[in-house]
């Protein structure tokens, strides 16, 4: 539901992707949806090591494209992990190794963790 103030306010049937980065690097990532034949992008902060976004994802979104990017020099980025849903999933990740050897995991989420 979005507000007169512009805010989102999540519902028991949203979705979630939250992202733990436990690597050596600096991280951050992006969705992309379809809501009501209108495409959507929201992007994560860039998130240090030991740190974790999360970024809500609207019931009744399609098309859902996640990926992960890393920072390999200064302003500069790639992408390391891609993942397409057809619904709104409730899934966290784990970022874990080096710069260049970069590994992306989904996990379970903590217990009591509904975004």
């Amino acid at each position: 539901m979005i507000t007169n103030l512009n805010t989102f306010q999540p519902n028991a049937n949203d979705g979630f992707i939250r992202v733990y980065n436990r690597g050596a690097f600096i991280s951050y990532f992006r969705i992309e949806y379809k809501l009501n034949q209108w495409y959507h992008e929201l992007y994560s902060r860039e998130i240090p090591v030991l740190q974790n976004d999360i970024l809500r994802i609207p019931a009744g979104a399609t098309d859902i494209l996640f990926q992960v990017w890393v920072a390999v020099y200064f302003q500069t980025w790639l992408v390391k992990y891609v993942r397409r849903f057809s619904s709104p999933p409730r899934k966290c990740y784990r970022l874990s190794g080096v710069t260049f050897y970069t590994y992306c995991e989904e996990i379970p989420c903590p217990i009591g963790d509904l975004g």
